[in-house]
């Protein structure tokens, strides 16, 4: 009897420590990743990792996007992955906890960009409520001036759905759009963020009222920074360019010479 009541005793105790050693166990399937500019500006986006045919796949996602990463390589606790269509790519450490510290390598036709990455495991909160829930409903369209650093003035359209705290959307100019933008409204706050292998954009304002955005900066890469305003209007429109492309003053043809394969000069 004594045998058998110590036989249930270590059948328990193994099944109590074995249950909490899979409940402590993280699944380190999930991240914030931060990626931290020249300013200590942070641009967020959420990495999730999962397994097809035996092999390691990451997703970056944004919003409804999900940017698949095939070229991925496990070597002891550190990690290497490079970004589809784009020269970027990422070498981090994954620490016991699941946390992920590293760079991200980014090439430009200047110079190769160095960004410290900092990723939180099992931590799909893009953006935290810090000030509560949101004062004001955004979603539609809305009529925005952005400011360039030398004080010129540029259109877009930023069309945005709001559900409760979570904001996402876009912004489009005549000649791109800035993809899909992923953030929160938090008290009279809104914030955005992006990634999408090559571009990293953050955007940040304070909003005065349900058709008024204000004190707006746009973070733009490693090191751009410019402001922006905006006001609601259902019917505004994709800002068009007169003239986007034309011959400078006095010209009258296309009037250029490169040299071919062989050297020689093709006009």
């Amino acid at each position: 009897m004594l045998n058998m009541k110590y036989r249930l005793l270590i059948i328990l105790l193994f099944t109590c420590l074995f249950s909490s050693a899979q409940t402590k166990k993280p699944l380190n399937n999930h991240w914030r990743v931060a990626l931290e500019r020249n300013d200590g500006k942070e641009i967020i986006f959420l990495m999730k990792r999962a397994f097809e045919k035996g092999k390691t796949i990451l997703y970056v996602v944004n919003a409804g996007e999900k940017i698949k990463i095939t070229d991925v390589k496990t070597v002891k606790d550190s990690l290497f992955f490079t970004m589809p269509a784009f020269e970027a790519s990422f070498r981090v450490k994954i620490h016991t906890n699941g946390d992920m510290r590293g760079s991200f390598i980014k090439n430009t036709s200047g110079s190769t960009q160095y960004w410290p990455v900092y990723g939180k495991a099992n931590n799909t909160i893009r953006f935290l409520p810090r000030q509560g829930n949101a004062k004001h409903q955004l979603s539609g369209k809305w009529n925005v001036s952005i400011t360039r650093p030398n004080g010129t003035l540029r259109k877009a359209l930023a069309m945005f759905k709001q559900e409760g705290n979570r904001i996402t959307g876009s912004f489009l100019t005549p000649s791109s759009d800035y993809r899909f933008l992923d953030g929160i409204v938090t008290g009279d706050s809104l914030i955005l963020s992006s990634f999408d292998g090559d571009n990293a954009r953050l955007f940040e304002a304070k909003i005065r009222d349900n058709n008024t955005i204000v004190s707006g900066v746009f973070y733009n890469g490693l090191t751009g920074k410019e402001t922006w305003v905006a006001e609601k209007d259902e019917a505004v429109e994709l800002p068009v360019i007169s003239d986007p492309t034309r011959l400078r003053d006095g010209q009258s043809k296309l009037d250029f010479t490169f040299n071919d394969l062989q050297g020689n000069p093709v006009s």
